[in-house]
């Protein structure tokens, strides 16, 4: 037995997101630590 398509196009998808939230959370500590502790960079 097979799962219809759009579980696995779901399923494909969803990934991008979650990368593109992960990259823009890691910029954003990056930046901000950045901005408490300038002397280190």
């Amino acid at each position: 037995m097979r799962a219809p398509a759009h579980v696995f196009e779901r399923e494909r998808f969803m990934y991008e997101p979650i990368i593109g939230l992960c990259v823009a959370l890691a910029l954003g500590v990056y930046l901000v630590y950045t901005l408490l502790h300038p002397e280190k960079f």
